[in-house]
């Protein structure tokens, strides 16, 4: 007994030796993991060239917790990196079951650099891609068909910076706060939650997201907000199509997207995302953007197939573009407005023809348009609005109102106070259709400077001028591409049941070419035509004008018109009454060298165009004309082309009543006619008596100023037409070829104007009398026959200018026009300066 107690002793003595020694060595490697963690780390670190402090290292294999503080590196390139705290803890009984989870993780103070030149560096050391490794055999075992599962139950950081260095590109993300929780592969259902407090690029940016990334529909739920995010470090990205990329993002935004393996990714968000203060230069074309800025408002979603490919796209909500400003200076233009905003719904359904659909509004403010250099204004709109827009692709566009305030062209030329359409509709982007077309306070305002141009003509040639001034040559027929015609646009027709338009003062007109200054306004109550078809050129518009020149001056014009005919054709009752004509005093006195003292001016006209064809009824009216003389030297003149004085010629017309009343017809073709009657006629208007108020009205007053100038004819019964003169050859009688072209002309007008008389005076000239030189060396023939008596050269001069008229007269004869109406007269002994002999021609 003694011996087994003793050997029992032994036994346990041994024992808790054996127990006591495992223990010290356990409590020796465990004490010694660290150290060997953190000498081995910087013994690798320092391997690779690195300067590194690891400050502490601790190690529990038990509870599984590993914490690395104060780590601190600086590579060769002098890129430092730091983190004050790492820790990890595992669930070390998961691993029997096949599951690496992270109870926790957390790292905070993390100051890292990531870099990618030739190879992708973070702080420091490369990161290779590597190549991909061979799959391992497959194994049959039971163990094999079990896989690893990977969770995080909660994972922090703070306060933590990492920079992103690409070569096009430099980040740098600040983590204040982030936390990923309940994520795990084994529970692909559960939902994770993201959260993040930080900065990216020192913009504040925050991010809530629910995430079921392992489940068999994979979705991301949640909210991003980032205020004001620079795009200035997206330069080099946007180089060199985009040059001084500037602007800043902001998102304020909900979103949530799922995908599933057979219905295909669907996408739906709802929130704000804008764009704001956005410049830069686009090189090619060259537009220069500033200060623009977009918005998005409101819901969008999507849906894509399995492929990706879309399938439907809504969205609701308003898009805005706050502010514009974009040059185009190849093309001379600058654009400007403060805010166009669409505010509506639209849906896109690929599979169909006409799945494009739209409605809301659609509204532009302080738009403006000018020259990119000058900076000269072109065009300006106060605003636009086009109110309940429907579309349906683009086959059906419907507008029940579209509303425009204040717009100008080149101001102060042209202001118009509203424009408004009801009821349009464009179908086939081919048909347009309205109800209304109203142009309400217009205002039109003419400058004629001293020289007698108008001035916005100055201001279009000085622009056209300083772009366009040298013009690129025309390609030669080598460099033109063989391209194939453009395919035929189609035909785009209009149908408008009321156009209106009106202006109080409609027209306002300075003239400085003229002493005093004229300057005179016209009131347009209204120009209404009615059911406008170009589908339908032929149909009679009915249309009516009503304008007044000053209280009293009114002008009225009711009837029908066909102005998209192939031939214009119309039929209008018109009346101008009461135009005071001695406000023309300027005009009067340099056309005619008279001033008008007292006057005034009626004409009721009736108008009928059929098919070119003109034939208007005028009863002109004047009363109490009173004329003095002004200037001498073109009073003058008048008298000489009317063979007596302007105001005797009046009187001749003037009744006991002071009054002058002329029933003027006019009947021609107002195409171009195959005898020059415009040319005539517009010599006979120099010589009429108010060719002064010819310059207003007609400039005003279309057709009435033409009407005008035919009317005042009535002074041709005492002036004379002249007509260019006809050539000869020289020695000839009969016209060069020219001539005889000519007189064929003026054989015409004399059939259509069977009142006309034509005067014939021919001249000869000292070269048709000079008899050519023998060439040197020749005898002329019969030159020993005895010469005949010269006649004496006045004679002979005289006798050949009536033989060159004779033939004129002959020549007219044989075209139909009767020989009483033809005059030659006897010429002068005169010899023409120009050596030429002519024949001259006056009506």
């Amino acid at each position: 007994m003694k011996q087994l107690r003793q050997i029992k002793s032994t036994v346990k003595s041994r024992g808790g030796i054996i127990t006591s020694v495992s223990a010290l060595v356990i409590l020796l490697f465990v004490s010694a993991v660290p150290f060997a963690i953190k000498h081995g780390a910087l013994f690798w670190l320092t391997s690779k060239g690195m300067e590194a402090r690891i400050d502490n290292v601790d190690v529990n294999l038990f509870a599984g917790t590993l914490v690395v503080e104060g780590v601190h590196l600086r590579a060769q390139s002098g890129e430092a990196s730091s983190l004050e705290r790492f820790g990890v803890n595992l669930a070390m009984t998961d691993l029997v079951r096949k599951r690496l989870r992270i109870q926790s993780l957390h790292i905070d103070g993390l100051d890292l650099m990531v870099r990618q030149d030739t190879s992708l560096m973070a702080g420091g050391f490369p990161i290779s891609t590597g190549e991909p490794h061979a799959e391992p055999p497959a194994r049959d075992d039971k163990e094999s068909k079990t896989p690893w599962h990977v969770g995080v139950d909660t994972f922090t950081a703070r306060n933590t910076s990492v920079n992103l260095s690409l070569p096009k590109l430099d980040l740098v993300i600040a983590l204040e706060d982030a936390s990923l929780t309940g994520l795990s592969t084994w529970k692909p259902e559960q939902v994770s939650r993201l959260e993040i407090t930080g900065a990216l690029n020192k913009s504040p940016l925050l991010v809530s997201l629910d995430l079921v990334p392992f489940g068999p529909e994979t979705s991301v739920q949640g909210g991003v907000q980032l205020t004001d995010f620079a795009l200035s470090p997206f330069s080099g990205l946007a180089a060199p199509r985009v040059a001084a990329l500037e602007g800043e993002l902001t998102v304020d935004t909900r979103f949530t997207i799922t995908q599933a393996p057979e219905a295909g990714t669907t996408l739906s968000q709802t929130g704000t995302l804008s764009l704001s203060h956005v410049g830069g230069h686009l090189t090619d074309p060259a537009v220069t953007l500033r200060d623009a800025g977009i918005t998005w408002l409101g819901d969008v979603w999507v849906a894509l197939d399995k492929d990706g490919t879309l399938t439907d796209l809504r969205t609701l909500g308003s898009l805005s573009n706050g502010k514009l400003d974009i040059a185009y200076p190849e093309g001379g233009i600058r654009l400007r407005h403060e805010g166009i905003v669409w505010d509506g719904e639209l849906s896109f359904d690929p599979s169909r023809k006409d799945g494009l659909a739209a409605r809301g509004n659609l509204s532009v403010r302080q738009a403006l348009a000018s020259d990119s250099e000058t900076d000269v204004k072109i065009a300006s709109l106060a605003h636009f609005f086009a109110y309940d827009i429907k579309a349906k692709g683009l086959a059906d566009i419907r507008v029940p109102h579209i509303s425009l305030k204040k717009l100008a062209a080149l101001p102060p030329l042209s202001e118009i106070g509203s424009v408004d359409i009801t009821g349009m509709a464009l179908e086939e982007l081919s048909h347009l259709r309205a109800e209304t077309f109203i142009i309400d306070d217009v205002v039109t305002t003419l400058v004629r400077d001293p020289s007698g141009r108008l001035t916005f003509f100055n201001t279009l040639n000085s622009l056209t001028a300083f772009h366009w001034g040298d013009s690129a040559p025309a390609p030669s027929e080598a460099e033109v591409p063989n391209t194939p015609p453009p395919a035929p646009r189609p035909i785009v027709t209009a149908k408008i049941n009321t156009f209106r338009i009106s202006g109080s003062p409609f027209l306002h007109l300075t003239d400085r070419s003229v002493r005093p200054v004229f300057e005179k306004g016209v009131t347009l109550k209204r120009l209404e035509i009615q059911n406008i078809d170009t589908a339908d050129p032929d149909k009679d518009l009915p249309l009516s004008l009503v304008a007044e020149l000053d209280t009293y001056e009114t002008l009225s014009v009711t009837g029908t018109v066909r102005p998209l005919a192939h031939d214009v054709s119309a039929h209008l009752e018109a009346r101008v009454a009461n135009i005071n004509l001695s406000s023309l005093s300027p005009y009067s006195s340099q056309a005619l060298g008279y001033l008008i003292k007292r006057g005034s001016f009626t004409a009721d006209s009736t108008l009928d165009i059929d098919a070119g064809i003109l034939d208007v009824r005028n009863q002109l009216t004047l009363r109490n004309l009173k004329l003095v003389p002004d200037d001498e030297d073109t009073a003058h003149q008048t008298m000489k082309n009317l063979s007596m004085p302007l105001d005797y010629a009046l009187s001749i017309l003037e009744d006991g009543n002071g009054t002058i009343s002329l029933s003027i017809p006019v009947h021609g073709d107002i195409h171009n006619p195959d005898i020059s009657l415009n040319s005539i006629i517009q010599v006979a208007m120099t010589k009429a008596i108010t060719t002064a108020s010819v310059s207003y009205l007609s400039f005003l007053l279309q057709p009435y100023g033409a009407l005008l100038m035919v009317a005042e004819k009535a002074g041709e019964m005492v002036t004379e037409i002249h007509l260019d003169s006809v050539g000869y050859a020289l020695g000839a009688t009969e016209p060069n070829p020219e001539g005889l072209e000519y007189l064929k002309v003026v054989a015409g007008l004399m059939k259509k104007k069977e009142f006309l008389n034509l005067t014939v005076c021919a001249n000869a000239v000292a070269e048709d009398l000079v008899t050519p030189e023998a060439p040197h060396g020749e005898t002329p023939e019969n030159a020993d026959a005895p010469e005949a008596p010269e006649p004496p050269a006045r004679e002979r001069y005289l006798d050949l200018a009536q033989q060159r008229g004779r033939a004129i007269r002959h020549i007219l004869a044989k075209e139909g026009i009767a020989p009483g109406r033809i005059h030659v007269c006897r010429p002068d002994f005169t010899v023409s300066a120009q050596k030429q002999p002519e024949a001259e021609l006056t009506l």
